[in-house]
């Protein structure tokens, strides 16, 4: 009895009852279940400049850029913001933050990549690509202390590596086009690439981008990001905000999922927590799977168009940052517990 007692307990504390509804601003999300509410906060981050990109470490550590020469951070979960950089209204646009840890991460521009091994107390900028001509960077990817890199769209189709902070790069291997502008890696051997094109949008490698399989794949033609949780489960925006494209074997198949959004909203932002717990947002929703997408569900709405990026470390804690210095937080409030009559 003791122990059928116990097990009903655990069993009643796991359970979740989904009930949300949203207001565009400071505290509109709820999502109760038996004991806490799911919310969205605004954070004062101190800043008007538009922040295009996010990255949190965990509940407390965060990062944001944007331009202007935007960079920020958080120690305390968005309470508080510092920035890192002096503003200059001639500086980068920094549209990428990723940190692999406390400590080590990259923020890159489309002419600039810099990368710091203390938290952001000081930045070193990378060693131009091999005959890059001044072009810069495209877009990159961080597995531990390595950064993977594109090309600029339109001026080369090499995939160069760096494993000492950007002082040197060794060339992986070649695309078959010029105009990929999404790259992700899980580990040093499998990646992904995805272009705004049909034909070969959507590459594979398991040998760290030496050689690469392609698939075509009609995706969204404004922002082809591709995440993935594992070496075979990922997603990239589908051709139309109402889809999701799912894949479960390494990127050769994709599959669509409906995301209960209209076609004109394409997906801005991808955060993948887990094979299972997904969280994407548009410019003004954010939508949420705990099935690998079998469903997607809103789970907060915000004035229009205001989102250009998420991160979410855990399914309980996420953030969502936009123009004009906005941030929002997603986080679980204890309800406090009703006395018995």
């Amino acid at each position: 009895m003791f122990w059928s007692i116990v097990r009903m307990r655990t069993l009643v504390a796991a359970m979740i009852v989904g009930a949300i509804s949203t207001s565009g601003g400071s505290a509109g999300l709820r999502e109760r279940d038996q004991k806490s509410t799911a919310r969205w906060d605004v954070q004062q981050s101190g800043v008007t400049d538009d922040l295009l990109s996010v990255c949190f470490v965990d509940d407390q550590l965060g990062f944001a850029s944007g331009r202007e020469n935007t960079i920020m951070r958080t120690t305390d979960g968005g309470r508080s913001w510092q920035r890192l950089l002096e503003r200059d209204d001639h500086g980068s646009q920094f549209n990428q933050v990723i940190f692999t840890g406390r400590n080590e991460g990259w923020v890159a521009s489309r002419g600039t990549l810099i990368h710091t091994t203390d938290s952001g107390e000081s930045w070193n900028a990378a060693v131009k690509l091999p005959k890059s001509l001044d072009f810069g960077f495209g877009s990159g990817w961080a597995i531990g202390s390595t950064w993977f890199t594109l090309e600029v769209p339109g001026t080369g189709t090499g995939v160069w590596r760096s494993d000492d902070g950007c002082r040197s790069w060794r060339l992986m291997g070649s695309l078959p086009r010029n105009h990929y502008e999404n790259i992700c890696f899980v580990d040093q051997q499998h990646g992904w690439v995805a272009g705004n094109f049909s034909q070969s949008s959507i590459g594979f490698t398991s040998d760290g981008g030496k050689t690469w399989g392609f698939v075509d794949q009609s995706v969204n033609n404004r922002n082809n990001e591709v995440k993935f949780a594992n070496w075979t489960t990922g997603w990239t925006p589908g051709d139309s905000g109402t889809t999701m494209l799912a894949t479960t074997d390494g990127g050769r198949t994709w599959n669509p999922q409906f995301t209960g959004q209209p076609g004109y909203k394409p997906i801005e932002g991808i955060s993948v927590v887990s094979d299972r717990e997904v969280f994407a947002a548009t410019d003004e929703v954010v939508i949420h799977t705990s099935d690998g997408g079998k469903t997607w569900r809103s789970i907060g709405k915000f004035q229009a168009p205001v989102v250009a990026a998420i991160s979410f470390p855990d399914p309980s804690h996420g953030w969502v940052v936009g123009s004009k210095g906005f941030i929002s937080h997603y986080h679980l409030v204890q309800e406090p517990e009703r006395g018995r009559d």
